[in-house]
């Protein structure tokens, strides 16, 4: 139960909370104040009294915090949850099942007071909520036709490559490394790029690409390169480091194929495949300067999930993936993009056959371009930070666990792997209870029209919509109507419903029982009871069944 709410404003709280509990403080403290308000609400710690710091403000600053409090006996500890459920995801889950009965049973209420703006002053709500000074939850009204909504129409880059630098692209005359420096160029102003492939400007296509793109301004340098010998590599970076800027970025994409099942592979498939992702990628992490703005590693999902017949392109990749996560954990910037099937610009663009055979076993969806220089304008930006560990390998086309159940053949051996056994379990739960909710609703829908009085149907109608709000409905073993007349009675405003869920609810009435609840009957002081009674009466269902007999 609150007894005293004291404003945050300005830190003359710590003041009034000393005289209340006469110089003694407090015994704990949640909080999420930074700067000078954390420091007020640490010295007004109890002798042997718990602080739990939730906001990341002074953390991520790295801010000084002060070691007299100590003298008290005090503890003072951090809890980040987003962290906790990724180290110890057993505990938070159980944390998670006590926290939800708490709801379920009324003990924990949703915060209050509750803002409602319309949606229109959406930038008004995002400055409450930086501000730091609100109390309470900003909801905004989405049932407003009429309202203006602000709206970028065209996104801006998010950066420009700088022109006094140079760029890396090592496979850069293939298809997809062409793509890229049309992108660098045309999009992102890149003025100075170096193209290096095995054989430089052969084709048709990377002259005449490369021709364009010189036309733009831009110097476009594309040597033929092993950049698996380390001194051909190294005598080609310093021949053009004399008249063009300093390297910046590198983005490796080289790739050679020698597909055969593993027991048929030569030594000589196994290295022709795997030295350009492996020795190429190292000489390039060996050769190129410290502190680029982007070093990214064109990896494949066949590097975590294996590929049949590739079992050397697999393994090149798993390196590339390792690799980025070596440069990271030495406070280099380095990403692998775990690529699924690019519907453009890569090597399957021009196979169909091939690239529909690969789609079909329902484990990978299509990557298309827009999504890939997504990636690309993402972690290319100069100002983007060095990346943890385990956000320096991405997974990008790697379908659903919906996806994978509604359209994998049953041969497929992918969903078998130890890899998919947790999201497929998932997968099939939410499979079972979309099929128990279908089953249920069904249930309640008939002893719905089958009550034979008003009050009867409209206590169905109650239960129904508890459940509904508990996020739950009957099921086939469970009975429509649970006598409880006690939770019948409650106020709906107890379960924290506020205005956008009210509009959800709208449309649950409207599907289950033919009848349009005025979200104000929702949002008013009205009981479960009283609800479902006046549903019930005015639900087109049942006009027949309570229309009077003669």
């Amino acid at each position: 139960m609150l007894d005293v709410a004291w404003q945050i404003t300005d830190l003359s709280f710590a003041d009034g909370i000393r005289r209340m509990t006469n110089e003694r403080g407090v015994d704990v403290i949640l909080n999420s104040l930074a700067g000078e308000s954390l420091l007020a609400s640490w010295d007004l710690i109890a002798p042997y009294g718990r602080f739990i710091e939730i906001g990341k403000k002074d953390i991520n600053a790295n801010s000084d915090l002060p070691m007299r409090p100590f003298m008290r006996g005090a503890t003072f500890v951090s809890l980040d949850v987003s962290r906790k459920i990724y180290d110890m995801p057993r505990e938070v889950i159980g944390h998670t099942k006590k926290l939800l009965e708490m709801v379920k049973d009324g003990i924990l209420q949703p915060a209050h007071p509750v803002h409602i703006l319309s949606v229109s002053d959406i930038q008004k709500g995002m400055r409450m909520l930086q501000d730091g000074k609100l109390i309470g939850k900003v909801v905004f009204d989405l049932d407003q036709p009429h309202a203006l909504v602000p709206n970028m129409l065209r996104t801006k880059p998010s950066f420009f490559f700088n022109e006094d630098k140079t760029y890396l692209i090592a496979g850069g005359t293939g298809e997809l490394g062409l793509a890229i420096a049309r992108w660098m160029v045309e999009e992102r102003g890149c003025k100075n790029l170096l193209l290096l492939s095995l054989s430089g400007l052969k084709s048709e296509v990377a002259i005449r690409t490369v021709k364009e793109l010189r036309q733009t301004g831009a110097r476009i340098e594309a040597p033929p390169c092993d950049i698996t010998k380390i001194d051909i590599l190294r005598n080609i970076l310093r021949k053009y480091a004399y008249d063009m800027p300093p390297i910046g970025g590198c983005i490796q994409g080289s790739m050679i194929l020698r597909d055969t099942i593993f027991s048929n592979m030569t030594h000589d498939d196994w290295r022709t495949s795997t030295d350009p992702k492996t020795i190429g990628s190292w000489n390039l992490h060996t050769l190129l300067p410290h502190g680029l703005d982007f070093f990214v590693l064109l990896s494949s999902v066949a590097g975590v999930l294996g590929s049949g017949g590739q079992a050397n392109y697999a393994a090149g990749n798993t390196y590339l993936d390792s690799l980025a996560r070596y440069r990271v954990s030495r406070g280099q910037k380095a990403i692998a993009f775990n690529l699924g099937v690019m519907l453009e610009n890569g090597f399957l663009a021009s196979k169909s056959t091939l690239r529909e055979r690969i789609l079909a076993n329902g484990v990978l969806s299509g990557v298309a371009p827009r999504q890939f220089f997504a990636l690309l304008d993402k972690y290319c930006n100069p100002s983007l930070d060095v990346l943890p560990i385990d956000e320096s390998q991405p997974m990008i086309g790697l379908a659903s666990p919906a996806q994978i159940l509604k359209r994998a053949p049953k041969y497929s051996p992918f969903p078998t792997l130890p890899f998919y056994q947790y999201i497929m379990y998932r997968a099939h739960k939410s499979a079972q209870a979309q099929v128990g909710e279908v089953d249920g609703s069904a249930k309640m829908r008939h002893a719905f029209l089958a009550a034979e009085t008003l009050p009867e149907a409209g206590a169905i109608v109650a239960e129904a919509f508890r459940q509904r709000l508990l996020g739950s409905m009957p099921g086939s073993g469970e009975s429509v109507v649970s006598g409880d007349t006690e939770a019948l009675n409650k106020q709906i405003r107890s379960y924290g419903v506020d205005s956008l869920v009210a509009i959800e609810l709208r449309g649950w009435f409207a599907k289950e029982f033919g009848v349009d609840v005025p979200i104000f009957d929702i949002l008013g002081e009205g009981t479960l009871l009283s609800i479902g009674i006046s549903a019930a009466a005015k639900s087109s269902l049942r006009v027949v069944a309570d229309a009077p007999t003669e």
